[in-house]
């Protein structure tokens, strides 16, 4: 098992963790803990729009960049639904 940081929002940050845990592990992850969030300590009436977007980036970008990510290259490698 590893962790790798990065910014779940940006697509390069997470291809190069991706890249990271690859060079790590030796081989592709067939398994991915893809468990972004981003909240803020306040009641929802006070939150700003840009601190709402912030939250969504990181929940529902975060969750597709990194699916999409490793998923392309499980699908380059062969693997396929069992």
């Amino acid at each position: 098992m590893i962790a790798v940081k990065c910014d779940v929002r940006d697509p390069h940050s997470v291809r190069d963790a991706v890249s990271q845990c690859i060079d790590t592990l030796g081989q592709l992850p067939t398994v991915i803990v893809n468990n972004a969030a981003g909240n803020f300590v306040c009641p929802s009436e006070r939150l700003s729009a840009n601190a709402w977007k912030t939250v969504i980036d990181i929940v529902l970008m975060g969750t597709i960049n990194v699916t999409m990510d490793v998923g392309k290259r499980l699908i380059a490698a062969g693997y396929s639904e069992q």
